[in-house]
């Protein structure tokens, strides 16, 4: 993998964390299984982004 394109992949993993972080603030007061749902769902999203870059 070249440079540009590990760049771009920390990029999009910085983006990413920071809505995961802005996404459990926002949904404080719904049920931790809903919460517990939506975070297994980004991650499986963001595994597969890495798969595709990585």
């Amino acid at each position: 993998m070249n440079l540009a394109t590990k760049a771009d992949l920390h990029q999009v993993e910085a983006r990413l964390r920071a809505e995961m972080n802005e996404l459990d603030g926002s949904l404080r007061g719904h049920s931790d299984s809903s919460i517990a749902a939506l975070r297994a769902q980004m991650h499986s999203e963001f595994k597969t982004l890495i798969a595709t870059f990585g």
